[in-house]
């Protein structure tokens, strides 16, 4: 750390990272998903299981479609963009004509 700057290597502390794209935060979700339903099956219900089950699917109709549930909602929402399908775009806000 330099003195002068108050970084690390000379970094800027101002420097932020890039924004996860899609494809990561859809992982980050049916990961935590599927784990916390995994425990959950094994001490509350094994009804829990069905969870894991819809989450695999829902990852199987984003890589054979390049869309699921999920996906949708963090486009519109977050206007997260996918690495992997750029050609699917966030559709514009609707704002009301006068």
């Amino acid at each position: 750390m330099t003195a002068a700057s108050g970084s690390v290597n000379g970094s800027s502390p101002a420097t932020t990272r890039p924004a996860w794209p899609l494809e990561r935060v859809l992982f980050t979700m049916a990961g935590a998903f599927t784990l916390i339903a995994t425990i959950l099956a094994a001490v509350v219900s094994k009804w829990f299981l069905v969870i894991p089950g819809i989450v695999g699917f829902n990852q199987l109709l984003y890589v054979a479609t390049g869309h699921c549930g999920a996906s949708v909602i963090l486009r519109r929402s977050c206007s997260i963009e996918s690495v992997l399908h750029p050609h699917h775009k966030s559709r514009p806000a609707r704002t009301k004509a006068a």
